[in-house]
């Protein structure tokens, strides 16, 4: 091809692709000015990928039937009805004597990111992003877990962005049930499949929209955990 037929080809092409990317420009533009799909408060305040002062109290609120959200057990039935499915929890009927605890102190074994209890049911977890695992951490909750005999069933929940299984864990058939759970994944059972459940359910809007925008968060932060 002489470089005079490139021009003109070029230019052909040119001017096919303008109409089309000065339509996309519009929808964009269209689409902010309607659903702002790039607002998130999280991220403006840059504490999207903060593990004990954004998401470890996040979670607990929702999961807390006495949270102020105001919608009772939903988001904890939710939570464990999947988990029943997905990973072999004990069908749990009764979802009104539950406590749910943030950065509980279990000495001298550490401190619990998220501690959930019912009169048969003791769930730990703990919640990692980008912080590494400290030594032997899961091994000192299994053996807090073990002491808590009075609780028949105990499982200990190991949250990632992937849901990628723990270094300091040495799991034998004596230790406690570990489920690796995921903030976002195809994979594995994860947080925004649980929440994304729920929200045809919430009565109140606020309630709804910030959740919407935590569940956006965290599609973020399992995308960025795999160098995207």
């Amino acid at each position: 091809m002489k470089f005079a037929d490139f021009q003109i080809c070029f230019e052909n092409i040119k001017s096919g692709l303008l109409p089309l990317l000065d339509e996309k420009r519009k929808y964009e533009e269209q689409d902010a000015l309607l659903n702002a799909p790039r607002f998130n408060v999280y991220r403006i305040l840059n504490i999207h990928r903060k593990e004990a002062i954004t998401h470890t109290p996040m979670i607990a609120e929702l999961l807390d039937p006495a949270g102020s959200h105001g919608q009772g057990s939903l988001f904890l039935k939710t939570f464990i009805n999947y988990l029943t499915e997905k990973a072999g929890f004990p069908k749990q009927l009764d979802f009104k004597n539950w406590l749910v605890e943030s950065e509980r102190q279990i000495p001298p074994y550490g401190r619990l990111d998220i501690v959930i209890s019912s009169k048969s049911c003791l769930i730990a977890i703990e919640n990692k992003i980008d912080s590494d695992e400290q030594s032997d951490q899961l091994d000192r909750y299994d053996q807090w877990l073990k002491t808590r005999t009075n609780y028949p069933n105990r499982y200990l929940i190991f949250l990632t962005p992937t849901g990628h299984a723990p270094k300091s864990y040495k799991q034998s058939p004596k230790s406690t049930p570990l489920i690796k759970l995921a903030y976002h994944s195809s994979a594995h059972p994860n947080l925004c499949d649980i929440f994304s459940q729920t929200l045809d359910e919430i009565k109140p809007a606020k309630v709804c929209e910030t959740l919407r925008q935590y569940i956006d968060l965290i599609k973020t932060i399992h995308l960025k955990s795999r160098g995207l």
